[in-house]
């Protein structure tokens, strides 16, 4: 591998660009492999890595032919593409962050609050709802059932691809 330096500058890098890194997983022998921006953006949003105060990322899960992920929110029957946020009266979500932490506790702080649902991947895709209940999902409680009222929004539920 060359020195850094005698590589040129990209002033405007993109989510499809490679860097370099190494694969610590066991059996990967520590070996150097690229890796796309994009790819670790989706790391990043997966762990629930990029820590920001009264904020969590989740996965919206429409498929749940197979149980519930956690880390996800869903409609209680399952579904939900293209549904309208301005719908949106009742969620499911997981106790259960996306980087495999319990935050049931943390949760529990967003009772009577408000709160943003928004794509990452199309924030212009969002609701603003304030949440008027939350309370344990008796069919599964690994998951917790908030009732919403709505407050503002704008397009349709998706999934990040």
């Amino acid at each position: 591998m060359a020195r850094i330096s005698t590589y040129g500058v990209d002033a405007k890098p993109e989510l499809q660009d490679k860097v370099i890194g190494t694969d610590t997983n066991p059996g990967a022998n520590l070996r150097t492999k690229n890796y796309s921006l994009q790819e670790i953006v989706d790391l990043f949003n997966q762990g629930n890595s990029l820590g920001v105060a009264d904020q969590t990322i989740y996965r919206f899960q429409s498929d749940i032919s197979e149980g519930r992920d956690p880390g996800t929110i869903s409609f209680i029957a399952g579904g939900g593409v293209g549904n309208p946020f301005a719908a949106t009266t009742t969620l499911l979500i997981s106790k259960t962050a996306s980087g495999g932490g319990n935050i049931a506790n943390f949760l529990a702080l967003f009772n009577g609050k408000d709160i943003i649902l928004a794509e990452t991947k199309n924030i212009n895709n969002f609701g603003r709802y304030k949440i008027s209940s939350i309370s344990d999902y008796v069919p599964d409680t690994t998951f917790l059932e908030i009732t919403l009222d709505v407050t503002a929004s704008n397009g349709v539920f998706a999934i990040d691809g």
